[in-house]
């Protein structure tokens, strides 16, 4: 019996120690296709007669849907801005991104991209570096966004209505890697 426990106990850290790892990240060059659906929240602000800026971060599960799958299910994190033209409907933003296995194996990116409202934006992800396995990393990807406004949230109650068109925002959207080529040392 007290050896059944003991097996069981050494499966147990295995099968953990494999499912926190990062597989096949070590020592490789790959590329991969990752979507992650997004939620976001952010502030808008009026920044000019014709523009706003929405700062906020947005965050999701990736997964691969082709090619190397070392990133599959990891938790990504994008704090961000968007500078918008309401009546030209267009956009530019920018950000970075925290992409991570755990605690311990991460990595991190900037992005930059510009597009239509109503359409999405592309641009470039550029990975800037990372930790654990992902230590040393380099690598680079287009990148498409779109997003979807979901609530608008008014200032709280007591605190005066601003002149400067200030609110809270809510909002989901998509981002993909279309092919994110990396290197680990």
């Amino acid at each position: 019996m007290a050896r059944m426990a003991a097996v069981l106990v050494t499966l147990m850290l295995v099968g953990g120690t494999m499912l926190t790892a990062a597989p096949g990240a070590h020592g490789e060059e790959a590329t991969a296709r990752l979507v992650s659906a997004v939620r976001g929240q952010g502030f808008f602000f009026e920044i000019g007669e014709r523009r706003a800026l929405v700062m906020g971060a947005l965050q999701g599960t990736l997964y691969v849907e082709s090619g190397a799958d070392a990133l599959d299910g990891t938790w990504m994190v994008c704090p961000s801005s968007f500078t918008i033209d309401p009546l030209a409907q267009s956009f530019e933003a920018e950000g970075y991104c925290t992409i991570a296995r755990g605690e311990e194996h991460k990595i991190y990116g900037r992005w930059t991209c510009a597009g239509v409202l109503t359409k999405g934006c592309r641009g470039r992800f550029t990975i800037t570096g990372g930790t654990g396995r992902f230590a040393g990393v380099s690598g680079e990807s287009e990148i498409f966004m779109r997003t979807h406004l979901t609530d608008v949230t008014a200032p709280e109650k007591g605190i005066p209505r601003s002149p400067i068109g200030a609110a809270q925002e809510t909002g989901v959207g998509l981002i993909t890697f279309t092919a994110l080529r990396y290197r680990t040392p």
